[in-house]
């Protein structure tokens, strides 16, 4: 369904900028919340099994039974939980925030129109109730801004509410308010208006990289490769180990055909690496590498990379193309050198 497909953004809108990534100040640490954290979600899992055997209404380890099961890809489980949680603390901003989040998620992995439709509206009143019970959550607010900004009109839609949210998060927390603002911005094509909003928000918080991380995804997204490459090099300047910067430098040399070295340099140290969750995989960043050695006319080094991609990652159809493209030129070229080697039979 078309339509509330929009609305699926949001998942990616809440990672940028900072929102489902984030914990709630009040929640306490524990060791299952550092299990999660580190991927661990077997481990956390059984640690959390074993809070509810003692406490059956902990909510806190229900809420987080629940984040485990989206992480394992069970969306069903993440509601079940998630409503348990609600039932516990039908009070508590955040847990009506994890359980809009949850069905946000679960929204993405379906493809029923008529539940579409609940799930919808279940995101709606738990993300409206998270906000209403508590005006200073970031996480809900900007939540519901992203859901203003990218769902269609008949779902609720709109980009003057999205803006009458972008400039209430500016007042609760300016850095992701300006963050937000520069999505605003993008959304309606005004890029110059959104990089001002990103180095507003690089002067907020001087230590961050994201702003310029995202200022250089912006540029390559609209082919000002010089730009991207030099917001990207300013994210690797403040945080050495922003990571998806050096996969993402790679990435422009390949759309712009430029910077070649330096867009390989940052691939190879990007692979010295395990990837984060979420992040390209290395098969990912050893098909571009073989994209880059290709444009340099390096067509052995281009093999060896694909078909390292695909060792990685068998059904990579990106890498198993390339490949096949090179191949292909190779045969071509094989078959236009000896055509020119053999004798002129004709007359």
């Amino acid at each position: 369904m078309k339509a509330f497909g929009i609305v699926l953004a949001l998942v990616a809108l809440l990672f940028s900028t900072g929102g489902s990534a984030r914990e709630n100040a009040a929640e306490p640490a524990d060791e299952g919340a550092r299990l999660y954290e580190a991927g661990q979600y077997d481990e956390a899992r059984a640690y959390y099994e074993g809070v509810l055997e003692k406490a059956p209404n902990d909510v806190m380890a229900t809420v987080y039974m629940g984040r485990i099961a989206m992480a394992n890809k069970d969306f069903q489980g993440a509601t079940e939980w998630m409503d348990k949680a609600v039932a516990l603390a039908p009070d508590s901003s955040n847990v009506h925030y994890w359980s809009a989040i949850a069905y946000v998620t679960k929204l993405q992995n379906t493809q029923d129109f008529t539940q579409m439709q609940m799930l919808v509206d279940k995101v709606r009143s738990h993300i409206d109730k998270a906000v209403e019970l508590d005006p200073a959550n970031v996480d809900a607010r900007m939540f519901l801004a992203g859901y203003y900004m990218n769902a269609p009109t008949i779902a609720g839609g709109s980009m003057e509410k999205a803006k009458e949210q972008a400039e209430l998060l500016l007042e609760y927390d300016e850095f992701r308010g300006q963050l937000f603002m520069a999505e605003l911005h993008k959304k309606e094509k005004n890029f110059e208006e959104a990089e001002e909003a990103y180095v507003a928000a690089a002067e907020i918080d001087p230590e961050n990289s994201d702003p310029y991380y995202q200022m250089g995804m912006m540029y390559q997204s609209t082919e000002e490769y010089d730009k991207a490459f030099e917001a990207l090099e300013k994210a690797i300047e403040i945080d050495p180990d922003a990571y998806g910067a050096l996969y993402q430098i790679g990435r422009t040399g390949v759309l712009s055909e430029n910077n070649l070295d330096r867009a390989i340099e940052c691939l190879q140290l990007y692979l010295g690496r395990e990837p984060e969750s979420g992040m390209p995989t290395w098969a990912n960043a050893r098909w571009r590498l073989g994209m880059l050695y290709e444009i340099k006319g390096d067509d052995e080094s281009a093999r060896r990379q694909y078909e390292t991609a695909l060792e990685l990652n068998p059904d990579d159809e990106n890498a198993r193309k390339s490949l096949d493209d090179l191949n292909a030129k190779g045969q071509e070229e094989t078959q236009g050198t000896e055509e020119k080697k053999a004798p002129d039979t004709k007359d």
